[in-house]
């Protein structure tokens, strides 16, 4: 979980949060939206390659998304 943590931090410090003339807090915000990211691509990865995924989240989920 570190080395993905470190890992989400590399575009932040090699790409534009750095730029001068920015605020710093651009750095860990780049780095919260690249780990969220691929948060979000993960949990779809998973959801396509296991097999009862897509039961679990149409049972469990679904209902909790509906009564909000």
């Amino acid at each position: 979980l570190l080395l993905a943590l470190g890992l989400a931090a590399v575009p932040s410090v090699a790409g534009h949060a750095l730029d001068p003339g920015l605020a710093r807090v651009n750095v860990a915000a780049d780095v919260l939206h690249v780990a969220a990211a691929a948060a979000w691509v993960g949990v779809l990865v998973g959801l396509a390659a296991l097999p009862g995924a897509r039961l679990v989240y149409s049972c469990m989920v679904m209902p909790a998304l509906r009564s909000i």
